[in-house]
């Protein structure tokens, strides 16, 4: 069965023609707001702070440095927080 080009582009076209502005509406709207979101994520960039020290981070959750290296070599740590905030492991 073949069907003549003409026939079928013309049954399509209404539908065609009045969603193409539309369409193209959205990819405008896309691109501007992807270029304006990127430009704002840029401009408020800010770099990157020293890391901390072994002695700063094991005093910032109350431990020891032996402590801290002790809980690095672990693959799974378990923690407990008392109501004062300390941590133990």
């Amino acid at each position: 069965m073949q069907f003549e080009a003409g026939v079928a582009r013309d049954r399509l076209s209404p539908v065609r023609d009045s969603q193409t502005p539309a369409a193209a509406g959205l990819v405008a709207w896309i691109t501007f707001w992807a270029f304006d979101s990127r430009a704002r994520l840029q401009a408020t960039h800010s770099p990157q702070p020293a890391p901390l020290t072994d002695a700063s981070h094991a005093a910032h959750f109350g431990l020891t440095e032996a402590e801290l290296a002790v809980a690095r070599l672990a693959k799974v740590q378990i923690l407990e927080i008392d109501p004062a905030g300390k941590v133990s492991l």
